[in-house]
């Protein structure tokens, strides 16, 4: 029996592999430069047999969706990319094992989908071990989850169903041999049969209480669900709820306090940590201003819309694509710098530029922004 594993999957120039099973044990992290499909393949079927393939973006990377169809294994995508808080909160309990914010992102993709799923782990693991079918559980995991079946009932019957055919191919198979083999073989064969037949008997017993089982599995279930509820009164369920919120926000610190003695250190050896932005949102600079600072920072992002949010935090420089136009420049009040024009790289987890070089581009930016900043604050009084 393979184990059934979710593979959460960085792609990009250093890509980063998460693989954990349906118990939420992490079974391998690892992040490198130039990991290879071919490498990438190998780690995964090493592990288990791989039933979701998912990553920290919405939509999807065309390179997790090749992966997930060589694997032949269903894709989960988040309803939208996941931020850095939430990655945080995903993998807070792991921190001594996340190396880089490559692990990170595919570890909390890992543990994402993982929560997407948990119920039906939990509920599908219980009942087939009640039912005594434990080591078919990966294949009727794996129908429920790529919905090729509509419930457990179904599940286990296509399993069962497909091992009864087996089974009696091969006995429909030995007795198309039974002309040529000796009389010894014959005998041996009719024994063979005769435990074939008893394992089918067992089969079709399994099938018909099945129904049965079920009823009760899931009674049971109804039952744990209402003591759970009567013992966990309203005020514990309140006060486990505040401690809950105050763990969370003493973790998220932690992590902050971390990441900004990063950037200390960097900012000490004459380099300039990058803030990342994937696109600029109010809600999400107003959480990284919280936690690291908005003013004096260089960001970086791919997208122009809503640029003019950025004049509110006195940021040091933004890197973008290309150069926007004038009339963009026009109404910002900090310099922009192209992306070919900065020599970036990425060291401890964090994207940095050497000081010296860049503040002689962040210089050269100011004279030509505030040159069209004036050109156009003309132009909107005439």
């Amino acid at each position: 029996m393979s184990k059934p594993i979710i593979v959460g999957y960085d792609p990009g120039t250093t890509a980063a592999l998460a693989i954990v099973d349906t118990s939420k044990n992490i079974l391998y992290l690892k992040s490198k430069k130039e990991f290879s499909r071919k490498e990438i393949v190998e780690e995964i079927t090493k592990k288990g047999k791989p039933i979701i393939i998912t990553g920290d973006k919405n939509p999807l990377s065309k390179s997790i969706e090749k992966l997930a169809s060589s694997l032949g294994c269903k894709t989960f995508e988040p309803l939208e990319d996941l931020s850095n808080l939430e990655k945080y909160n995903l993998v807070s309990n792991y921190l001594d094992v996340v190396k880089n914010d490559h692990q990170r992102d595919a570890l909390a993709s890992a543990l994402k989908a993982y929560a997407n799923y948990s119920s039906l782990f939990k509920k599908t693991n219980k009942t087939i071990s009640y039912l005594g079918l434990a080591e078919f559980y990966d294949k009727i995991l794996g129908l429920l989850v790529k919905e090729e079946a509509k419930n457990i009932n179904e599940a286990v019957n296509s399993v069962l169903n497909e091992i009864r055919e087996k089974k009696e191919k091969f006995v429909k198979k030995k007795r198309m041999e039974i002309k040529n083999i000796t009389p010894k073989e014959i005998e041996e064969l009719k024994e063979i049969i005769k435990r074939q037949k008893n394992d089918i008997n067992i089969l079709k017993n399994y099938n018909e209480t099945l129904n049965k089982r079920l009823e009760k599995v899931d009674k049971k279930f109804k039952e744990q669900k209402i003591k759970s509820e009567k013992f966990h009164g309203k005020e514990a369920i309140e006060e486990n709820g505040k401690i809950h919120m105050l763990e969370n926000e003493l973790e998220k610190r932690k992590i902050v306090i971390e990441k900004l003695k990063t950037f200390r250190s960097l900012e000490s050896k004459g380099y300039i940590p990058i803030i990342e932005l994937e696109r600029i949102k109010p809600d999400k600079l107003e959480l990284l201003n919280k936690m690291f600072g908005l003013e004096d920072k260089v960001l970086l992002t791919n997208s122009f819309m809503g640029i003019q949010v950025l004049n509110d935090y006195n940021i040091q420089a933004l890197i973008v694509p290309n150069i926007p136009d004038k009339e963009i420049i026009e109404r910002i009040n900090f310099p922009i710098i192209s992306k070919e024009e900065v020599n970036e790289k990425e060291i401890e987890g964090v994207l940095i530029v050497e000081k010296k070089e860049f503040e002689e581009k962040v210089k050269k930016a100011r004279k030509l922004g505030i040159i069209q900043w004036i050109n156009g604050h003309k132009k909107r009084r005439l």
